[in-house]
């Protein structure tokens, strides 16, 4: 069946979805994750989470029901791969340990055949060199990690890594190498000059730009002018904060990302080698770009993305074919973001990733020659678009007159005033920020009739250095100024009902949701926090962002090494102030924020009268991974809000 969705482009088919959705389906991963076309055509690869663990599978193109699937070890997960040339295909998996909420990258690379043969590890500590018919230990013992950092598209049988050597020293200098992708052989290239650093190739895959952080944790660019001599140190670009990513078509051009403007927004910028000079590209006032969009078929730069209140491409290259296209997709599929994961060589197929805030993602095949878009698999097949919450920006003026985004999301059929409300400040808290995009666990409240408001207050990222740096020392007091604010402006607005608002975060929004009530006892009917930090002291001396490099500095930044400043800002020391209903939520395994923070709040309530709720994962670790244990919590969550705001879940079927 075909559909006409625009007069240039003909949808092939469309995902079919479950009728009303559970709570087990807001708790489950997504089944499938990334799809991507080989360099020919004739084969499709896809990440598929198959119980515990992704798996990757490899599909004939014209017969996508005959296949290959890579099956990995329990709890190991691919989340990377390319095709590095047109029948053979790279890989790296993660694996997950209870200790972590996440995979974790113990840097292998792994090759396949199309067909499925021919498979195993060629890089790390499994990797393997053949001669002849028989596969040897290369490398055994080997502890490093390796980055794929250029498919060399001209040659067939190479891609260049970096390998960085795993240890506790802050002095690791990647190496570049030629990794031979059938046999697993290595030809070493260079020594970069800077700790840490990321290598930029020129147009020949050549590593021409080195940037990382030097011993003294500062922002170090080197450029090699002519190959084989030394490495330069680019004093201008180093202070400009300039990061190099890919080199422009005319092969003199270099674009990066870089801090501009007074408020230090991140935007692309172009560095030329033969005048050194830098020069702005794309810039906003507000908003940051968060990365280069390249042409699936030549690998050059030709746009940015952005995220402001929805994302945004934005093309500074007009003379690529490949823009047209683009634009040509995106008003197909308008009001979505849309992404071209890959494309064939020669450009007649592409494969177009579509997402929204009420769509997990669908995966299309486009044929620039038909224009026909045909339909492939979806992230969530069981999620119906039509059934989720709309997600809409907000902006507000924070007490102090700063500008803060951020977003609302409404049920259903809802009409949009005098709602019950949970605010859900984000964790992080530097660095991250909440997005316009499809998020389970929001939009598991919006179906239970919730209002979710996420407000990107000071210290977010996104909005530019300025903009995170406001937040530095601000923990409990600025920073939570701008949730209480929002809260005040969604009952302003009448959209929230001032008797039935509650408050949830987890990480450092578990911080904040229990500061909210603690600083404001009387704005919220009661607080939950997930894996949340409670006593700012404790973190100095148990968790893992203290062993880290330059860990101890970025603590002492962000908050203070003061103890009366740090008693002063945690939700442990206005226990007597919590008058509502608590539940803390924490996985035993946490190592980011350890479980003593949660058992030493709920014993401090206790003593004040005031007993939390109290649910506890032994295995889990800094979130739920498990997809039972996130359904057991979303439920224990949904009924603890139900009952303090007297709201009634009506549309989603526990499970």
């Amino acid at each position: 069946m075909k559909t006409v969705i625009c007069p240039a482009l003909v949808l092939l088919a469309s995902a079919t979805h479950a009728a009303t959705p559970t709570v087990a389906d807001f708790a489950r991963h997504g089944e499938f994750t990334d799809v991507k076309i080989s360099p020919k055509g004739d084969y499709l690869a896809a990440t598929s989470e198959a119980g515990n663990k992704t798996v990757l599978v490899l599909l004939d193109r014209k017969d996508l029901s005959s296949g290959t699937v890579l099956q990995q070890p329990s709890n190991n997960h691919v989340y990377w791969f390319e095709w590095a040339s047109p029948d053979r295909i790279l890989y790296k998996r993660n694996v997950k340990s209870g200790a972590y909420d996440f995979p974790l990258n113990y840097g292998q690379i792994f090759a396949s055949d199309a067909d499925g043969t021919d498979h195993g590890p060629i890089f790390g500590f499994e990797g393997t060199e053949r001669t002849g018919a028989t596969r040897i230990r290369s490398n055994t013992g080997e502890q490093a990690a390796g980055r794929v950092i250029d498919l060399l598209p001209d040659d067939a049988r190479h891609v260049l890594i970096s390998q960085v050597p795993f240890s506790r020293e802050t002095n690791r200098f990647s190496t570049i190498e030629k990794l031979d992708i059938a046999r697993g052989v290595r030809t070493k290239v260079d020594r970069l000059p800077v700790r840490n650093a990321s290598a930029t190739c020129d147009l020949e895959g050549e590593p021409r730009f080195a940037a990382g952080f030097d011993e003294s944790y500062d922002w170090r660019v080197m450029y090699r002018p002519i190959l084989g001599e030394d490495w330069v140190h680019v004093s201008e670009l180093s202070a400009a904060g300039f990061s190099p990513r890919r080199y422009a078509a005319d092969g003199v051009s270099v674009l990066g990302l870089c801090p501009l403007g007074e408020d230090a927004v991140q935007g692309v910028c172009s560095f030329n080698t033969e005048t050194n000079e830098l020069s702005a590209v794309i810039q906003h006032d507000e908003f940051d770009v968060t990365g280069l969009l390249v042409d699936p078929v030549t690998g050059r730069p030709i746009g940015a993305y952005s995220h402001s209140d929805i994302p945004k491409v934005e093309f500074f290259d007009e003379s690529s074919p490949f823009v047209a296209r683009y634009r040509q997709i995106q008003a197909a599929f308008k009001g979505q973001t849309t992404l071209i994961t890959s494309a064939t060589d020669d450009g007649s197929l592409m494969v177009v990733h579509v997402s929204s805030a009420t769509n997990p993602g669908d995966f299309y095949l486009f044929d620039t020659r038909t224009n026909d878009a045909r339909y492939l698999v979806s992230e969530r097949s069981w999620i119906a678009s039509e059934q989720m919450g709309a997600m809409e920006p907000i902006e507000y003026e924070a007490r102090d007159g700063m500008t803060i985004h951020g977003y609302v999301t409404y049920p259903l059929g809802s009409a949009r005033k005098n709602l019950p409300m949970i605010v859900l400040p984000h964790g992080g808290p530097h660095g991250p920020r909440d997005t316009w995009s499809f998020q389970p666990e929001v939009q598991y409240l919006a179906s239970r009739g919730y209002a979710v408001l996420q407000p990107n207050f000071r210290g977010s990222g996104g909005y530019g250095n300025a903009f995170e740096e406001a937040g530095y020392r601000e923990w409990g007091a600025a920073m939570q100024d701008d949730v209480t604010d929002a809260t005040l402006w969604a009952i302003d607005q009448g959209i929230a009902d001032d008797d039935r608002i509650c408050t949830y975060g987890g990480s450092y929004g578990g911080y904040a949701a229990l500061m909210a009530v603690a600083r404001e006892p009387d704005l919220y009917r009661c607080a939950v926090g997930s894996a949340g930090v409670y006593d700012l002291e404790l973190m100095f001396k148990r968790g893992d962002i203290r062993k880290w490099m330059a860990g101890q500095a970025y603590m002492e930044r962000a908050l203070s090494d003061e103890p009366e400043f740090l008693r002063a800002r945690s939700p442990i020391t206005y226990v007597n102030n919590i008058k509502v209903p608590v539940m803390l939520i924490h996985g035993g395994q946490d190592l980011r924020v350890p479980p003593v923070h949660a058992k030493n709040l709920r014993k401090a309530l206790k003593k004040a009268g005031n007993a939390p709720e109290w649910l506890y994962f032994p295995r889990e670790a800094h979130g739920y991974y498990d997809e039972k244990n996130r359904a057991k919590m979303f439920t224990r969550l949904g009924d603890f809000l139900d009952k303090h705001t007297a709201v009634r879940a009506a549309r989603v079927v526990a499970p």
